[in-house]
């Protein structure tokens, strides 16, 4: 049974557009719906079950190759305002990111 509802639920996918709004969701729409979708459905079918497995393997793989390839320190100079000290939280925004040294 759960399989058949599985399956509606594919078919019932295929015809829906992405902007369509799904009721009762809050403004989610169709095509933000489909990759939850896919990953429930997925494991119905054995052969879309290991390409998306390879495909998020393959994401991990590649994301993890991104941040390997990035410098794990970097060196800047900051000016400590005035009026504070040794233990004192300063915020600083470098390379589009905001850190509190």
């Amino acid at each position: 049974r759960p399989a058949r509802i599985l399956r509606w639920l594919q078919e019932a996918a295929s015809n829906i557009e992405d902007e369509y709004v799904l009721p009762g969701s809050g403004g989610v729409c169709a095509g933000d719906f489909y990759p939850f979708l896919e990953s429930l459905t997925s494991s119905e079918d054995y052969d879309a079950f290991l390409r998306m497995m390879f495909a998020e393997a393959q994401r991990q793989q590649q994301a993890a190759a991104v941040f390997a390839a990035l410098p794990q320190a970097q060196e800047i100079e900051v000016a400590v305002p005035e009026g504070m000290g040794p233990g004192d939280v300063v915020a600083v925004e470098y390379g589009g990111s905001r850190y509190e040294l």
